[in-house]
Order: structure tokens, then sequence, then C-alpha cells
């Protein structure tokens, strides 16, 4: 990456291990369902996803709808991680 003011080389920003120097996308909690019901689509069905990832149905089924919020074990299938972060009010 360059700094095109001064031409010079910026340090790589750390993105997960294995992601090729990629920054990590943080997602708010709709873009956590848009990804969770890509992953529960490619996997033929909430059934089959629950089973593939030992995640309870009932928990997926009711996250998916938005009448909860993800739980550790739902996050960890997919790979993400929680963080909270705060900014400065606009």
């Amino acid at each position: 990456m360059t700094d095109t003011r001064s031409h010079r080389r910026l340090p790589r920003q750390a993105g997960r291990p294995g992601s090729r120097g990629r920054t990590a996308k943080l997602l708010d909690l709709e873009g956590f369902r848009r990804l969770l019901r890509l992953e529960v689509d490619r996997a033929g069905g909430q059934s089959a996803w629950s089973r593939k990832t030992g995640v309870d149905r009932p928990h997926l089924s009711r996250v998916l709808n938005a009448h909860a919020e993800p739980g550790p074990t739902l996050i960890n299938a997919l790979g993400l991680e929680k963080v909270i972060a705060y900014r400065h009010r606009k």
C-alpha cells in the first residue's frame, strides 16, 4: 500500500491469520445474519448446518429471524469473534 502524498511505503495492516494481508472486516448484526444465512444455504438448510457445526437448531432459527442474538457457539462456528468497539461521536 502506498501513501500518495509522500510516496512512502505504509505498513501492511494485520488481518486474520491466513488472510494474505487483507484487513479484518467488522460486521454489524445484520451483516452477521447475512453471512450466517449464506452459510446455512450452502450447507443445505438449518438442520444440515446445525448437524455440521453442532449449533442448536432452534437457536440458529431464532438468530436468523432476529429473535435472538448469536451465542459463542454460533459465532465460533462461523470462524468469527465478538469485539466491542468505541468511536468518537459525530
